[in-house]
Formats: C-alpha cells, sequence, structure tokens
C-alpha cells in the first residue's frame, strides 16, 4: 500500500508543478479537470481521517496527499483571482458550490466528535474570497457576492436551520478572521468592511460593525465602555449608491425626502434584526445584568459634544437600549 501511496504522490506533485503549462481557462473550464480534483480531494480527505482512525502507518502519507490536492485547488483559485477574475466566479466558484452542495452531509467520526468534509474545506474557499475582495474592481466583487447563494449567508434564520452547515461554517470562519482585523486597530478596514456587509446582509451595517467591535476589542474590564470608545472603530459603513427616477409631478427634493424616510425605516428594520443575531451569538457579553452595567457606564462618560467618541457613546447607548429592549425575561 505504501508503495502505491508513494507512486500518487509522486503523480500528484507532478501535476501540480506542471499546472504552469495549462491556460487557466482550461484549468477550470474542462469538467475533468477542476471537479476531478475535487473529486480527488473527497477521497484523499476520507482515506486521511480514516488511516487517522485506524492509527495506521501510511497516515503520514495521506497526510501529504491531501496537502497537495489542498495545494491544487488553491493554486487554480488564485490564477483565476489574478489572471480573470471572471474565471473565479463564473468556473472556479461554482465549481467549488456543486462540489460542496453535493458532499454537504460527508462527515467521518474521530475521537473528537465528528468531522465535516465542508468544514474543512470552507477555510480554504474563505480564503480565496478575502484574496478576491483585496482586488479593485467594484462590478466584479459585486458580481461574485450575487453568485454565493443567499442559503451560506449568515442570517438568523439560516444559523437557527440545523440543516444549514454552510451559514454555521461561514460565521466560524468570518469570526476567526475578523476578531485579528478588529484588533489590528485600524481608523478604516476595507476589507473586513466588505465582508461584514456583504456576509450579513439583514443587518445594518453599522449597528452590527458596533456589536462586533464591542465583542472584539481588548478591553479594560472595569472600564470596557471607555476602553471601546476611545479605540478606533474601523468598519460598518455601507457605500451601495441611490439609484431613483422622478415621477411626473414630483420634485427631485420630495423624492429625496421620500427616500430618506424610507431607507430610515429599512435601517430601523436592519437595527433589529443586527439586535437579535447579537443576542443569539453573543449571549455571555449581552447578558441583561452586564448590559445595564455598560448603560449606565456610558451614561456617566463625557466627551466634546459632536466629536468621535461622543458619536461612539451615542451609538453604543443607542445599540445596547435596543438588545436590552429585545432581551426575554
Amino acid at each position: 500500500m505504501r508503495k502505491e501511496l508513494e507512486t500518487v504522490k509522486t503523480l500528484l506533485n507532478d501535476f501540480l508543478v506542471l499546472m504552469d503549462n495549462r491556460t487557466t481557462f482550461f484549468l477550470v473550464s474542462n469538467e475533468k479537470v477542476l471537479p476531478k480534483i475535487l473529486d480527488w480531494n473527497l477521497t484523499i480527505w476520507r482515506n486521511r481521517w480514516q488511516s487517522f482512525n485506524e492509527k495506521s502507518n501510511d497516515l503520514t502519507h495521506w497526510f501529504e496527499l491531501l496537502r497537495t490536492s489542498e495545494s491544487a485547488i488553491m493554486k487554480i483559485g488564485r490564477r483565476t483571482i489574478k489572471e480573470d477574475q471572471y474565471f473565479f466566479t463564473v468556473f472556479f466558484l461554482k465549481n467549488f458550490q456543486k462540489h460542496l452542495e453535493v458532499h454537504k452531509k460527508e462527515s467521518i467520526k474521530i475521537d473528537a466528535g465528528t468531522r465535516y468534509y465542508v468544514a474543512d474545506l470552507f477555510g480554504f474557499l474563505f480564503k480565496l474570497i478575502t484574496e478576491f475582495e483585496e482586488t479593485d474592481s467594484l462590478d466584479e466583487k459585486e458580481f461574485m457576492w450575487n453568485n454565493i447563494p443567499v442559503g451560506w449567508k449568515i442570517t438568523k434564520d439560516n444559523l437557527e436551520d440545523k440543516e444549514n452547515l454552510f451559514s454555521k461554517i461561514l460565521l466560524h470562519e468570518f469570526l476567526d478572521w475578523a476578531i485579528i482585523r478588529v484588533q489590528m486597530g485600524k481608523d478604516f478596514d476595507p476589507l473586513l468592511n466588505d465582508l461584514s456587509v456583504n456576509l450579513f446582509p439583514e443587518v445594518d451595517p453599522r449597528t452590527w460593525a458596533v456589536i462586533l467591535t464591542f465583542c472584539f476589542l481588548v478591553f479594560d474590564p472595569n472600564n470596557r465602555v471607555k476602553s471601546v470608545i476611545e479605540q478606533p472603530w474601523s468598519f460598518g459603513y455601507d457605500f451601495g449608491a441611490m439609484v431613483f427616477a422622478v415621477s411626473e409631478g414630483e420634485t427631485i427634493e420630495q423624492k429625496l425626502e421620500a427616500m430618506e424616510l424610507q431607507r430610515e425605516d429599512l435601517r430601523k428594520t436592519k437595527a433589529q434584526k443586527a439586535y437579535e443575531l447579537g443576542i443569539l451569538l453573543f449571549p455571555n457579553v449581552f447578558e441583561k445584568k452586564l448590559l445595564a452595567k455598560y448603560v449606565e457606564e456610558a451614561y456617566s462618560l463625557e466627551y466634546p459634544e459632536d466629536s468621535p467618541k461622543e458619536r461612539r457613546r451615542v451609538a453604543i447607548l443607542t445599540i445596547f437600549n435596543g438588545i436590552l429592549a429585545n432581551l426575554k425575561g
């Protein structure tokens, strides 16, 4: 068995090296290339964890094979992003989605519990999405996000759906990544902003950003609200364009006023969604007694009128009072 695995490993490594001689279009559009590599990856993944369970002497070989197949997947994904972003969304992402959907229940029992194939593979997809987001083409980004399945986005309904693994896995990937970005202390983080806005489509971006910032920033345990207010808040902006048409007999001013009222109603609805999601995900932070303490601390703080810190203090008070109104009991 070991000799056969050595041969397979050599062939896979040769394939990885020779991949540079193939066009990106060939790698992603040919049904016998990327889909086949994904199928190989699944087979290797199964054997890697089966050999782990059996304490097999072949474990190291399967581990190396899995690393090689995963490297091939990442290499193809990165080439599509670098050479033609359209290829990433139309070919690479579509093939990846199809593979994950077909094998979403693939799992194996190990000592620590159950390991899901899609959870392992999703980490690579999330990394590629963040790399794609660092490109400059706004149209390509919008096109890509429109092709991420609605069922994968992070919403309260998706997370509460016991059959929906994708949203839960994507949430886990995002939170592990976002906590580091928040703690970097940037004045503005466009990458974090874009991912937050697009992965959490139902919540108000600013409200949700304040909730995550409060949960993730390093703080003085005796002055948590003050600590968070006095550090940079690096995301929470929706830069969507406003497009409208003026009806006959209607002035532009009237139209803008009506649209502003609609936007405010939508913002309130989305803020409510953010409160509910915050309570669901961070119950230990947004517990009633703690929230009352945070509100009291926020009221006691004083900053110059209309200063950034004062605006943050008011924002925190508004959000914490909103969360308190949604807590049961």
